[in-house]
């Protein structure tokens, strides 16, 4: 079964522009049956979102675009990283207290339907 680990959220704040960069770095590994299944026409998907982590309902704040696999250049084990830059606006999600984001990370079979998922470690700051 694919799996997602090393799963992690990094926010550099540029105050001057009133950005922040938003960084989610993984790593996707497929079993020996998933590479060969891809050689035969299998596919996945990697979705990215980053969420305000709320007290009672987490809030989903941005989506990155997809990742497809196989790429160009398929092994068993994939880095990725999703990277956009947000306004401070955007991440600023309590106004009037610490805002907590993460990452959110899912995994598809396009075949199956099956997925996987992993949170990022959670980033605490005023944005």
């Amino acid at each position: 079964m694919a799996s997602i680990t090393k799963a992690k959220l990094t926010i550099s704040k540029t105050p001057a522009n009133g950005t922040a960069l938003c960084t989610v770095d993984c790593t996707v590994s497929f079993s020996p049956y998933e590479m060969k299944e891809m050689k035969e026409g299998l596919k996945f998907r990697l979705d990215c979102s980053l969420w305000a982590d709320d007290v009672i309902t987490d809030d989903c704040i941005f989506n990155y675009g997809s990742k497809f696999f196989p790429d160009a250049t398929p092994t068993s084990s994939e880095n990725y990283q999703f990277q956009a830059t947000l306004g401070l606006g955007l991440l600023d999600e309590d106004l009037f207290f610490k805002d907590e984001v993460y990452g959110l990370l899912k995994l598809t079979n396009l075949y199956t339907q099956i997925k996987v998922q992993k949170k990022t470690n959670v980033v605490t700051g005023k944005f």
